[in-house]
């Protein structure tokens, strides 16, 4: 539980609440030295301690005593009246300077403690320790008094509700990683049901995505709550419940921040469709919203929808034509589409407001090796000012150019480089000359460093891992897992399927193999002219198992026709082209 809490702080920014009006005038400073010590009070009601509390504030405020001092009246202030934003507000000013933390976050955490149905207290508690941290027995301790206390969420004012849900979010992941499904579940069930609680649908999504990463952890043999459906099967209804009752609210959508959540979380579902959707309805509503156009534009790219980004951002673009924003995902979106000419043209624009523009350098350069430029790309490369950059870009071209010797000693000088801090990314680039030359030591050498690092929790890197593992035939029943952990993760992910496609092949299931590829050959992320040609050389190959010479000859014709996909063997295919014609 504790390290998903601690990484889910940095989530959470700092508090920056308004002062009140008025307080620190000069009209003020003349009678707060008449104002008694709050020390002094001897009684204790709701009157005198907000008495006492704005006592404490001025004292604070007026710089009467050291900064010591005034952190703690400010401290005492609010644990007289915590809904003091000024006091809030004032103690921030102090939280800048890091000498004063170590004295500000156990005295703000005492305070906490006392108001659990204050969560604003806790969210301002959480923002700050996450540049001091806590023990994660006090953050676990904290966040479940809040999440105790507010039996009547509703009641809270707006501010507080917004607190209240970032809350959660930290609590029901450590829920979720300690497996007490049944304790979140009730929580979920009873939020939810609340009437007039205005932020009903952020816990609807909340509860959605949980659900769903639960149903990825969950065994499908294993009873979950005593019900008869697996654990897995009765996480994804729960799902799909939470994912209808979130449709239902669509409409309650309003500001551009709780567009882009809910459009993010319908991704993280996998629903791109309701994702897109609730974006293009946002754009119908206001369509001179530039803003909104841009989330349709970048949602579409999330997606993989890469065609339906262009035109999208073409219409940006006529209002805005120097944003580079704009530009950018005009040349990223172009680039995955086979468009190199926009690439270039993008690029260029680019390069011109910024000469030393990374992002710039790096889509023009990987455009002009998606043509099969590689002098212009060489030399583009030579003129790359960063060191390591210019390195990175080298490996890509010995890529293209299918130079794997020198791209896997590339990839070691890195590896030896980078030491303790080695990135995955290392050896998730090994394993391509690991599968163009066939070197199963190799396989096996990034596999162990990627497991060792739990790399292979990523879906993109267990699909990368296990396909390589089908290429080579090796390892089958293991790389049928990380394929399909994948595939769980992105059910429609074109590559991810395709592995699928190439494993049922090695195992000689070539009915389901067929199956599987033509899905992968539909998805949305490969509807494209660039990395379909690999794609397209694999469906031949399993058409030929099949038996339909003419699918495969079908295929492996478009797949010659493809120029815009770098790991496709030209020579490979148009060698099995050669030989079936040779048998008509």
């Amino acid at each position: 539980m504790y390290k998903w809490m601690l990484w889910s702080l940095a989530a959470i920014a700092p508090l920056a609440l308004p002062a009140a009006d008025g307080i620190g005038s000069d009209s003020e400073r003349d009678t707060a030295a008449e104002v008694p010590a709050a020390a002094e009070q001897q009684t204790d009601t709701p009157a005198v301690r907000r008495s006492r509390a704005l006592e404490n504030f001025i004292r604070a405020s007026m710089k009467r005593g050291t900064d010591e001092q005034c952190i703690d009246w400010l401290l005492a202030a609010l644990m007289d009246d915590p809904d003091s934003g000024a006091a809030c507000a004032l103690l921030n000013t102090y939280a800048e300077n890091p000498a004063y933390l170590e004295k500000i976050i156990p005295g703000l955490l005492k305070v906490a403690e006392s108001h659990p149905d204050h969560p604003v207290l806790t969210e301002q508690v959480l923002a700050l320790s996450f540049r001091s941290p806590l023990s994660p027995e006090q953050v676990e301790k904290l966040i479940a008094r809040v999440i105790a206390a507010q039996q009547e969420p509703e009641k809270l004012a707006p501010r507080a509700q917004q607190a209240f849900c970032r809350i959660l979010e930290i609590y029901v992941g450590g829920l979720l990683s300690d497996d007490k499904l049944e304790q979140a579940d009730a929580l979920f069930q009873r939020l939810s049901s609340r009437e007039g609680f205005a932020a009903r649908p952020r816990v609807l999504e909340l509860a959605a995505e949980f659900y769903n990463l639960a149903a990825r952890q969950a065994d499908r043999n294993r009873r979950w709550l005593g019900l008869l459906p697996s654990d897995r099967e009765k996480l994804e209804e729960r799902r799909d419940e939470f994912v209808q009752s979130l449709r239902e609210t669509d409409d309650r959508v309003r500001s551009l921040p709780e567009l882009e959540r809910r459009a993010v979380t319908y991704l993280r579902l996998q629903l791109a469709d309701d994702a897109i959707r609730v974006v293009e309805q946002a754009v119908k509503k206001a369509p001179s919203d530039m803003n909104s156009r841009h989330l349709l534009a970048r949602v579409l790219f999330m997606a993989r929808r890469y065609k339906a980004v262009l035109p999208v951002v073409a219409e940006l673009l006529k209002e805005s034509p120097d944003d580079r924003d704009f530009l950018e995902l005009q040349a990223d979106s172009a680039l995955r589409c086979g468009r190199y000419d926009l690439v270039a043209e993008a690029t260029g624009k680019m390069l011109k407001m910024m000469p030393d523009d990374p992002a710039a350098e790096f889509l023009r350069i990987s455009g002009l090796l998606a043509e099969g430029k590689l002098q212009e790309a060489e030399a583009a490369i030579q003129a790359v000012k960063d060191e390591e950059f210019r390195e990175n870009l080298h490996i890509a071209l010995q890529l293209k150019a299918r130079n794997f010797d020198q791209m896997l000693a590339a990839l070691k000088r890195h590896e030896k480089r980078q030491g303790d801090q080695v990135a995955d990314t290392v050896y998730t680039m090994m394993l391509v000359p690991a599968e163009k030359t066939g070197d199963v030591e190799l396989l096996n050498y990034c596999w162990s460093k990627l497991a060792a690092m739990n790399a292979l929790e990523d879906p993109e890197n267990a699909n990368s891992v296990g396909y390589v593992a089908a290429v080579l035939n090796v390892r089958l029943d293991e790389a049928e897992k990380l394929i399909r952990y994948a595939l769980e993760a992105e059910p429609e992910c074109g590559a991810y399927l395709d592995s699928m496609a190439w494993l049922l092949y090695r195992q000689g299931e070539y009915d389901e193999a067929a199956d599987y590829i033509r899905r992968a050959l539909s998805a949305p992320d490969t509807d494209t002219a660039a990395g379909r040609g690999v794609l397209l050389d694999h469906a031949g190959d399993i058409m030929m198992k099949l038996g339909d010479r003419e699918a495969a000859r079908a295929y492996y014709e478009e797949a010659v026709a493809e120029t815009g996909d770098p790991d496709l063997d030209l020579a490979a295919v148009r060698r099995k082209l050669a030989e079936l014609r040779k048998q008509k």
